[in-house]
């Protein structure tokens, strides 16, 4: 995955016990999957806090699919409000952000081939609000899952063009052809 970001972390390969809990995470209505996103989320902001130490803004990538009506109502969502409470609890200077959303009549990423997932990904995304750019203009993005990269790439071009910066990206999983080798 070639993306201009100084970091991209991530807790596991997306594949065996770890693909099916970020699954569940994603599509069960289970109050138990529901949480889990916001605690790894808050442990992951504790741990990255010595790495992030100024005004930052954590912004969830928008989705397709999340259960309710609000970007945190997404795993992404929820992972990245955890992400910020930990980060929060350890004194740093952090804004949850809707920075990004999807345009209208964009379509899931789900059961599309990888070329399908570039080509759907491009041009799909716009800035939700500017606002919190008067805040920071470094900013965390998180995902649940980086499969292709796609999804990043589109949100690392419009914070970009925002003038804003991406300074490090975290995810629950990553498939494993996007980790560079040697």
């Amino acid at each position: 995955m070639s993306v201009d970001v100084n970091q991209v972390w991530t807790l596991s390969l997306y594949q065996g016990q770890a693909r099916r809990v970020v699954l569940a995470m994603k599509h069960s209505r289970s109050y138990y999957y529901q949480q889990l996103p916001f605690f790894f989320g808050a442990v992951a902001g504790k741990a990255l806090a010595s790495y992030l130490s100024r005004a930052l803004l954590v912004c969830p990538a928008p989705s397709t699919f999340r259960i309710g009506k609000t970007p945190i109502s997404s795993t992404a969502g929820k992972l990245a409000a955890g992400i910020a409470a930990g980060l929060i609890s350890q004194g740093l200077d952090v804004r949850l952000s809707g920075l990004l959303q999807l345009k209208p009549g964009t379509k899931k990423q789900a059961g599309r081939s990888f070329q399908e997932r570039l080509r759907g990904r491009a041009g799909s995304m716009q800035l939700g609000t500017a606002k919190d750019l008067d805040f920071s203009g470094e900013v965390l993005l998180v995902d649940d899952v980086i499969t292709t990269g796609a999804t990043i790439r589109e949100a690392v071009r419009v914070i970009n063009e925002a003038q804003a910066q991406v300074k490090a990206v975290f995810s629950l999983s990553i498939a494993e052809r996007n980790l560079k080798r040697g």
